[in-house]
């Protein structure tokens, strides 16, 4: 016999009001949709201290249940806040994941996700694989709505497995054939701030961080070892992409790779406050006034402000990461030369 959520919820005592915190993703995601809370409330819901988990592979075309782990982090209503209390999620196929269609236990969820915020979670590559035909990700982003994500690192992932086009981030419509016309052009809105890439490898001309035809922006973010073909993309003829206090740090790539993209057609950033520390190539914005005049592109973009520094800021998430940081540095605050 089959429990319902609601009755399993009641019987373990799972309601979000309750709880200070959750053991498991499935916890906290029976917690969402059994909170008896409006959808123009804010729920916050937390994952309890010290959690390392695994996370599963689909097993069934509807994504409902998973094997060899547990269930992808997933945000199910809109107005929701999760606190990932520095959780470090490893393996799976999609590790972090919203869609704008999403059945979970019987239950539709189809609100566009407006006002979520997700902090404090680190994303480990490892056992993180591409499976039938999907490509893996660490967070994938399709359901409408806007994102503010900070605190976040993304480390020891080597994307690119075979044929696949995996990355730590994709922003846009699913590949799933019905689900994908839900997640139209400028429907997303995904702001990473104070967050790190550590060791980092795309292959197949993939971006680390991929938007297609949606909003994004990335604010006081650190790129160290990173080997990809680019940092940040935005893929499709519309959409917009903004980086503000970006660091570069001991990564094979350049100023000129931070906004390139894949496909024919593809639209620029608006660039701010670049910071380069060790990295192999250092670019001015006038060396690269190829960025901004490809033809069949969007040329809007703009550039200011490249500086050279030492060593790029911490970030609270892992105050370690790049060495060499200055004392007491924090995400928010610029590198000590720029000051």
């Amino acid at each position: 016999m089959k429990l319902s959520i609601a009755l399993f919820a009641s019987l373990m005592g799972v309601v979000a009001a309750q709880e200070d915190c959750y053991n498991t993703t499935e916890a906290l995601a029976i917690a969402q949709a059994t909170d008896p809370r409006s959808n123009d409330v804010r729920g916050v819901y937390t994952l309890c201290p010290g959690l390392e988990l695994t996370v599963g592979f689909p097993a069934n075309e509807a994504f409902t249940a998973f094997s060899f782990g547990g269930f992808p982090l997933a945000v199910l209503r809109p107005n929701t806040t999760i606190d990932g209390n520095g959780v470090v999620l490893s393996g799976g196929l999609i590790q972090f994941a919203t869609l704008a269609a999403y059945v979970f236990e019987g239950t539709p969820f189809t609100d566009p996700k407006s006002g979520t915020i997700i902090k404090n979670i680190v994303f480990d590559g490892t056992g993180l694989t591409p499976a039938g035909g999907f490509p893996s990700q660490s967070m994938f982003i399709s359901a409408p709505g806007d994102y503010v994500v900070s605190n976040i690192t993304f480390k020891n992932i080597a994307y690119g497995i075979g044929d696949a086009q995996s990355r730590p981030i994709f922003v846009g419509p699913s590949d799933i054939a019905q689900l994908a016309p839900l997640t139209p052009p400028n429907s997303i809105s995904f702001t990473l701030e104070d967050s790190t890439f550590v060791n980092v490898t795309t292959s197949n001309g993939t971006s680390v961080f991929l938007s297609e035809n949606q909003t994004i922006a990335a604010k006081n973010v650190i790129y160290e070892n990173v080997e990809a073909l680019a940092a940040l993309s935005v893929d499709g003829a519309t959409g917009s992409a903004t980086v503000e206090n970006v660091c570069i740090s001991g990564s094979k790539f350049s100023f000129a790779t931070l906004a390139a993209r894949e496909g024919d057609v593809g639209l620029y950033p608006s660039i701010s406050g670049l910071y380069i520390a060790d990295s192999v190539e250092n670019e001015s914005c006038a060396a690269s006034e190829n960025l901004f005049s490809s033809p069949g592109r969007d040329n809007s973009g703009t550039c200011s402000s490249v500086e050279t520094v030492d060593s790029c800021f911490a970030t609270p998430m892992d105050p370690t990461s790049p060495t060499d940081a200055p004392a007491n540095g924090t995400a928010t605050d610029p590198p000590a030369s720029a000051a």
